[in-house]
C-alpha cells in the first residue's frame, strides 16, 4: 500500500463514527462508500456472472491465468459488505495471485441467517468446477470474516 493510499484509509477511518451508532444500512453504506474510494486500476477486466444463483464477479488483471482461479470471500462481519467494497482488493488479489478473482455477493444476515452464507460459497466453489476449473487450480480465500467463511466453506466441501 502506497503512503498515498494509507492517508486516504486513515482520514476514511477518522470520518467514521464511534462503533455501535449507526444502523446496518447505515453500515453497509459507509462500506460501500468506503470500498468506491478505492478504484480499480483500468488494466484490469470486470466480468459479471451468475454462479448457480449467487451474484459474482471476475476481476482479472493482466496475465493472470485462465486456468487458475481464486474464489474471494468479502469480510463485513457476514452482514455488510458487497463484491463493490472489495473490488480494489480483490483485483490485488488476482495480479498476485496470477489468476482469476471471484468474488461473490453471498447472501447477508440477519436477513439470510446461518447457513446461507456457507451454502453461497459452495455453490460458487462447485459452479467454477462446473465452468473447468480444476480443483488443484481452484484457491478460496477471504479477509475478516470472508476467512472465517472459507474454513467454513472448505470444512463443507470435505
Amino acid at each position: 500500500m502506497s503512503r498515498e493510499q494509507l492517508d486516504k484509509l486513515l482520514s476514511i477511518f477518522e470520518r467514521q463514527p464511534p462503533l455501535g451508532s449507526m444502523t446496518l444500512e447505515q453500515e453497509r453504506a459507509n462500506l460501500d462508500e468506503g470500498g468506491a474510494r478505492f478504484k480499480v486500476p483500468q488494466d484490469v477486466t470486470k466480468e459479471a456472472v451468475d454462479a448457480d444463483g449467487v451474484p459474482g464477479e471476475f476481476l482479472v488483471a493482466p496475465g493472470a491465468s485462465d486456468d487458475k482461479a481464486v474464489l474471494y470471500l468479502h469480510g463485513g462481519g457476514y452482514a455488510i459488505g458487497p463484491i463493490k467494497s472489495h473490488r480494489y482488493l480483490m483485483q490485488n488479489v488476482s495480479r498476485h495471485a496470477g489468476a482469476r478473482t471471484l468474488g461473490i455477493d453471498y447472501r447477508l444476515a440477519p436477513e439470510n441467517p446461518f447457513p446461507a452464507a456457507i451454502e453461497d460459497a459452495t455453490k460458487a466453489y462447485r459452479w467454477l468446477l462446473a465452468r473447468g476449473f480444476s480443483a488443484d487450480k481452484i484457491a478460496i480465500a477471504g479477509d475478516s470474516a470472508g476467512g472465517g467463511l472459507t474454513l467454513a466453506t472448505l470444512v463443507n466441501l470435505r
